[in-house]
């Protein structure tokens, strides 16, 4: 998704960082129904994921949704653990046979969003001890690492202070969120974590930034 801000075209991950720190240094993380990274250090940026579901994403609230699907028909056919998600996942989709999710999935109007409403099964059925629901949750959180890793490399971020953003529903997950934290403290111990509740912030700064900018041109000439 890009933003437009004034005659200026940024992808939709380019406007977390602006939200909360004025340096241009850091790495933004979009955790929602999709997945994306940047990492930025002065002129050198970086990208990971974003790329739709089908190449990309891994770690967003589609890939969960369909790794709940998916677990659901292996328990069901017997070729997989049982887990409760087979349940849960009947009575999300109103149906009473497994198979029947065809129809759900398949539909003719086919949205990303109808197959990301079923990832906060994951975390409904790991509150109740289901092991395969946190095996996907902690799958989650490893695939944000690995996100996190390649733009702070390819953006030359190492041990050092910068600010790293995360926006989405996916990180606010009490159990993909808490092991991420600890994984990047040891990565990036002098990194500041931050969630940002509204990165329409990042936008106007950039939009009032541009602004001023043709304004210093437009004296120039």
């Amino acid at each position: 998704m890009n933003v437009l801000t004034i005659g200026d075209i940024h992808n939709d991950v380019e406007i977390i960082l602006p939200s909360v720190t004025e340096k241009n240094k850091g790495i933004a993380v979009i955790g929602g129904t999709g997945c994306n990274f940047y990492g930025v250090n002065k002129n050198k940026e970086a990208y990971a994921s974003g790329l739709n579901c089908f190449i990309s994403d891994e770690g967003s609230g589609f890939d969960i949704g369909i790794k709940v699907l998916c677990a659901a028909v292996r328990s069901f056919d017997g070729r997989g653990q049982k887990t409760i998600l087979e349940r849960l996942v009947k009575e999300k989709a109103n149906i009473k046979n497994i198979r029947d999710l065809v129809d759900v999935v398949y539909a003719k109007d086919f949205e990303k969003t109808t197959i990301a409403g079923f990832a906060p099964l994951a975390e409904k059925a790991a509150d109740k001890g289901d092991k395969i629901a946190k095996q996907i949750l902690i799958s989650a959180a490893g695939e944000y690492i690995l996100g996190i890793k390649a733009v702070a490399k390819r953006a030359g971020l190492k041990d050092e202070k910068f600010v790293m953003a995360f926006v989405g529903s996916a990180v606010k997950s009490k159990y993909i969120f808490p092991n991420l934290k600890k994984k990047i403290k040891r990565l990036f111990p002098k990194a500041i974590i931050k969630k940002v509740e509204n990165p329409a912030f990042g936008a106007a700064k950039l939009a009032m930034n541009y602004y001023i900018k043709c304004q210093r041109f437009s004296f120039s000439l």
